[in-house]
């Protein structure tokens, strides 16, 4: 019983790469095609930045983008200005808020992709969490302790996944551009 909560609990904690957090632009049709749009001209620049270089988060599981790390591009270099003036072009703030932006996009795709297996991880969760209480004597006081926290995590990751579902139908539109964009990177 335990190796399948910790399995269920890992695979739902892996399968989320990222977690955007909520961000000043409601993501609309005129957002996403902004962000989309802007892919075209920063992705060339991403192209050139060494993939062993500390702006890209690695680790990835399979099947999802390398993660551009802004808080590790340093403000003031090179690389900071110039895409900083690109996403100003296509008009957002600066490159944060282009991040932001492009998390909770990409984490509403991940939502797309995997709505029907999210629903049945979150589904089993509950399942789980019910048989862990009702054998709870199994366990030692922290064993339950740390198995109930990292339930509680996992559900928390995979409703803010499910929390994307408004933000579906502007991404659901620009699948295709994305999926390019999700390609070029590879």
């Amino acid at each position: 019983m335990i190796k399948r909560v910790l399995c269920i609990c890992g695979m739902a904690l892996m399968g989320l790469p990222f977690l955007a957090s909520s961000t000043e632009l409601a993501l609309d049709d005129q957002v996403v095609t902004r962000y989309v749009q802007s892919l075209h001209d920063i992705l060339p620049v991403l192209q050139t930045v060494e993939r062993s270089e500390p702006v890209w988060d690695g680790g990835l599981p399979d099947g999802f983008p390398p993660v551009l790390d802004v808080t590790q591009i340093r403000r003031g270099s090179d690389l900071y200005r110039q895409l900083n003036s690109l996403t100003q072009k296509h008009g957002f703030s600066g490159l944060e808020q282009w991040d932001a932006v492009g998390q909770r996009i990409w984490l509403t795709r991940l939502y797309i992709q995997e709505r029907e297996d999210l629903d049945l991880v979150y589904e089993q969760l509950d399942a789980l969490e019910a048989a862990l209480r009702d054998n709870a004597r199994q366990y030692s006081t922290a064993e339950l302790e740390q198995l109930m926290r990292t339930f509680q995590i996992s559900k928390n990751h995979i409703l803010r996944l499910i929390a994307t579902r408004s933000d579906v139908p502007p991404v659901q539109a620009h699948m295709p551009d994305l999926d390019a964009a999700l390609a070029s990177l590879e």
